[in-house]
């Protein structure tokens, strides 16, 4: 009788085990993913990233898509495909595509907690759409995982777009404390330094920011050593864009710095023809008003203030026009 019972209860523990087995087969099979899949969904991811970088936001869905019924597991393909939800929401079904792209970036962080990019692009989402606390509760859970120093950046810039600079440079200072490469931090200290017109500080921060050369750390640096009368340290700031940069608007700008010093008002305003960034503005007013159009040059200016409250050179040059009516 206890043989036949050992003998059923052998039985028992086989099939247990088998069972055991085909559900851990089962599980496996469900996350694996063939050569021939692996090699089509970075196919189609590569076809999906070319489209993205021409703007062509609808093609390149398509493709992250394809992409990802190949492989689920391709995080820069839902990534970029939540980036092109919310790029197609600026020009039409605004309410349906920023869904669709805060559902994709929530998939890549339940499924890859530290994947910052998507924290990140969730925080800016919100903050485009001016609900800021939302922007700043994502953002404070990926600094709460204490390896972020692109968190502590996007913190710092939040709190600037708010208008709270204090805790803007706090955050900044705490990107950089921790041995940031994301140099932007170094960039925006400088800018509020800039302003503050501490302008010593604002060199020092440039410098640590042209560990990369960026044309608008370049050309900033070289505004930093115009306002420090330093006039052709600046020259030599504004030639390096002109030449390491040629094609790029900040070149532009640094030739219409280089003819405003020279006295050339005509040929700096036919170099900013059609360009419509802060900084052309900015160099538009200042062009009207080394022309005598003061009246015009404020209604720029005063545009420019309304975007950031805090620009010295917008504030300085509407100092300088009050004075002279």
């Amino acid at each position: 009788m206890n043989s036949f019972f050992n003998s059923f209860n052998d039985k028992i523990l086989r099939i247990k085990i088998l069972v055991i087995f085909f559900i851990f087969f089962l599980l496996l099979m469900r996350g694996y993913v063939s050569a021939e899949d692996s090699f089509e969904a970075r196919r189609r991811f590569k076809f999906g990233k070319d489209e993205f970088s021409k703007g062509n936001y609808e093609k390149a869905v398509k493709e992250f898509e394809e992409s990802l019924k190949a492989d689920s597991s391709l995080i820069d393909a839902r990534y970029l495909m939540a980036i092109c939800y919310y790029q197609m929401s600026l020009k039409s079904d605004k309410e349906k595509n920023t869904k669709r792209a805060l559902e994709e970036l929530e998939k890549i962080i339940k499924k890859e907690v530290k994947y910052e990019g998507a924290y990140v692009y969730t925080a800016k989402i919100y903050s485009d759409q001016k609900q800021y606390d939302k922007a700043e509760e994502v953002l404070k859970k990926l600094t709460s995982l204490g390896f972020s120093s692109r968190g502590y950046y996007a913190l710092g810039s939040l709190y600037y777009q708010k208008g709270d600079i204090d805790k803007a440079v706090d955050y900044w200072k705490r990107s950089v404390e921790m041995g940031s490469k994301y140099l932007p931090a170094y960039f925006n200290l400088s800018v509020v330094c800039y302003n503050k017109n501490e302008l010593t500080k604002a060199l020092e921060y440039i410098n640590r920011a042209l560990r990369q050369d960026m044309d608008s750390y370049r050309y900033f640096k070289g505004k930093i050593l115009l306002k420090m009368d330093k006039v052709s340290q600046a020259k030599e700031e504004f030639s390096k864009v002109m030449h390491v940069f040629k094609d790029s608007e900040y070149a532009s700008y640094s030739k219409v710095q280089m003819l405003i010093l020279e006295k050339k008002y005509s040929e700096a305003v036919k170099l900013l023809a059609g360009k419509e960034d802060d900084e052309a503005f900015f160099l538009k007013a200042y062009l009207l008003y080394k022309e005598g159009k003061y009246s015009d040059a404020k209604d720029i200016l005063s545009g420019l203030l309304s975007n950031d409250p805090n620009n010295k050179d917008v504030i300085e040059l509407l100092d300088e026009i009050s004075k002279k009516k």
